[in-house]
């Protein structure tokens, strides 16, 4: 069963990648960590997903040069944000063994 951040992760990857093909970025150019978010049944795997949105969220709050990227960049960063939101609580509700 998907959860409610996973989707949100997905829908902000999503745009990122939209952002990314609008702003003519590299899509092949992943960071090392992207690799180890591929096997999330490891412990810490939402700690890994919050350090790496949050990474994500410092970068989409930059300024952007390229007009037709803002918008896009703008939507991905609220849904990052929306997905940094569930992660917390995802977080919280495994400390009170929910």
């Amino acid at each position: 069963m998907r959860t409610r951040p996973s989707m949100k992760i997905d829908t902000a990857i999503a745009e990122v990648k939209q952002a990314a093909l609008e702003g003519e970025k590299n899509l092949k150019n992943h960071p090392p960590e992207a690799a180890r978010a591929d096997h999330p049944g490891h412990p810490g795997h939402l700690h890994l997903a919050m350090e790496l949105l949050r990474r994500a969220q410092h970068d989409l709050a930059q300024e952007e040069d390229n007009a037709q990227s803002r918008g896009p960049r703008q939507r991905s960063l609220k849904h990052v944000e929306r997905a940094i939101h569930f992660t917390e609580r995802a977080i919280q509700d495994l400390r009170q063994g929910r």
